[in-house]
């Protein structure tokens, strides 16, 4: 079996934790490398080919999911990136993150996230 490389960037450990149990339930045969920060995602993404990233928008440290998506598209403008946000600022983020170079941009608050999420995963994956 290949084993699909996914990336994922989130600093709450139980969201990232709901988001790999889902993932993993969708597609089991993917490879998932987590990391908490924008920082860390940036540094993996240069380091390794992945099949998708997905990021957070808001997370610890100095670079939020936008910027991480602005500089992985300075060298990678192939790989598929979803951007995760909050429902209540979807509007005004899914601008900025599409026009930084995101591929899609899933609300966390969204009564249709798991079939946004299940869409964007058979669609990438």
């Amino acid at each position: 079996m290949n084993l699909k490389q996914v990336l994922m960037a989130e600093d709450e450990p139980g969201t990232r934790m709901k988001y790999s149990a889902l993932l993993k339930a969708k597609r089991p045969n993917i490879q998932l490398t987590t990391v908490e920060s924008g920082e860390d995602l940036i540094h993996k993404a240069k380091d390794k080919r992945y099949d998708l990233i997905m990021t957070d928008n808001m997370m610890a440290g100095k670079v939020h999911g936008i910027q991480a998506i602005r500089d992985i598209r300075q060298f990678n403008r192939e790989v598929p990136i979803y951007l995760i946000c909050s429902f209540d600022n979807r509007s005004t983020i899914l601008n900025q993150g599409m026009t930084a170079g995101a591929t899609y941009t899933i609300s966390k608050g969204s009564m249709t996230f798991i079939q946004e999420f299940d869409y964007m995963i058979k669609l990438h994956l």
